[in-house]
């Protein structure tokens, strides 16, 4: 039975507990844990620490402020302010006669934002809002909505945080405090358990290997197609596979396939750090490149295997590289060569993924291209192609960005016909906080 952590509000108290009761099915033990003030966050984080198997927060605010005081010792997720959420703070507003165009919004991400504007058909331009960001978690909210107010700008706070509210009302400001509905509530404990068995069962996920074998332009014609020097090949191939355990199969000539579980593949590659030695198979005078991807489905493992494999063709002779649940690129593996392996374990980077709506390892590849590839400059389409994204999730992606200060337009690209400008972005993450391990 999975233990989690609830950590809240006691305010949101009763829709959290309407929410763990409809979750009863699931196997899962609840300890949960009340606040009055969100500093508390912290103390009441390090007493589940030792008692639960995940964190659930109830809101973002308690999770960064956890966070930053690296109380944090298990995976952990907060409750976000989603678009449901947002869209029924803001028909109740409505019901209420508040008008809309003259409401102050805090704590909701842009891209949340944007999107239900669009889907209310409201002008985004004219909100007055200011995104809860982890770096700004202790700016003054209370100061931003009464500025607003007192100059006339706005005429109702739209707020998510319970101190906010509280001061807001002993200063006599029309305010209301969005709570995240029991369905959000709900959504935010399933991805968290399901998050949590995908990473204890990943062990048995399918591990696929592409291997191209070709054979220098030095090598005799004679040589190169004969049969002896064939299943000499095959049979070192072979035993490269057992020393992976992996079953071997010839889907043409020069190209090999392999097929082992994620668990074996990290065991025998030592955490994805090595592979068997290649000796005997240089030996025979070939150029080796080997992919290899993971996932929960063989078309996900081999999808990523084959981008794998054109990316140490093009890195050179006997190199290696994996690609996890066809997001994260680890390599290259083998050799003797010191190399860099970059692991995306970075709070900066997931709160920016959470904000701007799209998921961590989608920002992670970005953040590969940037600092791996040098590649700074992209347009909405470019991103779009490079990312697997639709043009307006990359556009949201670069407009947050933007908005961040990791970006900036510098100029536009002409197209040939009759459409507008794509407007081009240069990206910048020199000062994003990305661990990087180098493995010698």
């Amino acid at each position: 039975m999975l233990k989690m952590g609830i950590i809240s509000h006691e305010n949101f108290k009763g829709k959290i507990l309407k929410a763990v009761n409809e979750v009863a099915s699931l196997d899962l033990e609840f300890y949960l844990r009340w606040y009055v003030h969100e500093s508390q966050s912290v103390e009441l984080t390090l007493e589940l620490n030792h008692q639960v198997d995940v964190i659930l927060y109830g809101g973002p605010v308690p999770y960064y402020l956890a966070n930053k005081a690296a109380a944090i010792m298990v995976p952990a997720d907060f409750v976000s302010h989603d678009e449901v959420s947002l869209m029924k703070a803001l028909f109740e507003l409505q019901k209420m006669g508040v008008d809309l165009e003259r409401v102050s919004i805090d704590t909701i991400p842009e891209s949340t934002l944007r999107n239900v504007c669009e889907e209310l058909q409201l002008p985004f331009e004219r909100l007055k809002i200011k995104p809860l960001t982890e770096p700004k978690v202790s700016d003054d909210y209370t100061t931003f909505h009464m500025e607003l107010y007192n100059n006339g700008t706005t005429a109702f706070a739209l707020t998510c945080r319970s101190i906010v509210y509280d001061h807001l009302v002993s200063k006599q400001i029309p305010c209301y405090n969005m709570i995240a509905t029991k369905t959000s509530i709900i959504n935010a404990i399933n991805q968290l358990n399901a998050a949590y068995e995908r990473s204890k069962y990943q062990g048995s996920q399918i591990a696929i290997g592409l291997i191209k074998v070709k054979s220098p332009s030095l090598v005799k014609e004679s040589i190169i197609h004969s049969r002896r020097y064939q299943i000499e090949i095959h049979q070192h191939l072979l035993n490269y596979a057992e020393k992976l355990k992996a079953g071997l199969t010839e889907l043409n000539e020069g190209l090999y396939l392999f097929y082992t579980t994620y668990g074996v593949l990290k065991q025998v590659t030592n955490g994805f750090k090595e592979v068997p030695d290649l000796t005997p198979l240089k030996d025979l005078n070939i150029v080796l490149s080997i992919g290899i991807g993971t996932g929960n489905t063989s078309s996900i493992a081999e999808e990523g295997a084959r981008k794998a494999l054109l990316k140490a063709e093009k890195s050179g002779d006997g190199h290696a590289f994996i690609i996890l649940d066809n997001q994260e690129l680890l390599g290259p593996l083998g050799g003797h060569t010191s190399r860099i392996i970059v692991r995306t374990i970075s709070t900066q980077l997931q709160t920016m993924a959470k904000e701007s709506g799209i998921n961590v390892p989608t920002m992670a590849k970005l953040f590969h291209l940037f600092k791996n590839e040098r590649r700074y400059h992209f347009t909405a389409e470019e991103l779009s192609n490079e990312l697997g994204l639709s043009q307006r999730s990359a556009r949201r992606i670069l407009t947050h960005l933007h908005k961040e200060g990791f970006a900036e337009p510098i100029g536009e690209e002409i197209s040939s016909g009759q459409g507008r400008p794509r407007r081009i972005y240069r990206i910048n993450f020199a000062s994003l906080d990305v661990t990087e391990e180098r493995i010698d």
